[in-house]
């Protein structure tokens, strides 16, 4: 689990194999309710920014930002990255 600035707690928690991959869900929870942000994906990682509000994760193919409060999703293919990044 991984702690965010404002003492929410964000994990991934496996639920399922497809072929090769493990699917999970990333979940956060805010002392009060836990509630899925993506659910039943392959996520191999994720990352928060240092304020909280937005999260970083890979899956097959991109980079995906998601917005912790919207729920909005951006996805950015590797090969669209930063040459600096690969």
């Amino acid at each position: 689990p991984r702690y965010l600035a404002d003492g929410r707690i964000v994990w991934l928690e496996w639920n399922s194999t497809h072929g090769k991959l493990r699917h999970s869900d990333l979940v956060i929870f805010d002392g009060k309710a836990a509630r899925k942000l993506v659910d039943d994906l392959y996520v191999s990682d994720f990352a928060a920014s240092p304020n909280g509000k937005t999260l970083a994760y890979a899956t097959v193919g991109s980079l995906v930002f998601l917005d912790v409060e919207t729920g909005r999703k951006t996805a950015v293919p590797f090969d669209k990255l930063h040459e600096k990044l690969h």
